[in-house]
């Protein structure tokens, strides 16, 4: 019988890779700023992003870099 791949979550939330970024939408959201202005700084090179597909992943500490915390910080706790 083979062995079952054990799915084990992260201890918390923050420790998982996945939330070390977030899409251009869900940043726009958190730091109150508009889409374009977002994506004119990706442009730029002043924050840290990729695109998969059409989605634009932006590094959360390059936003918080650029930008300071988001308004509402316990969003991301």
């Amino acid at each position: 019988m083979a062995a079952r791949h054990q799915h084990r979550p992260p201890t918390r939330i923050g420790d998982s890779e996945l939330w070390r970024v977030v899409t251009l939408t869900e940043a726009a959201r958190l730091w109150y700023r508009h889409r374009s202005t977002l994506r004119y700084a990706i442009d730029a090179g002043l924050v840290n992003a990729r695109q998969s597909g059409r989605t634009w992943l932006i590094s959360v500490s390059s936003l918080v870099a650029h930008y300071g915390p988001p308004p509402n910080s316990a969003k991301l706790a």
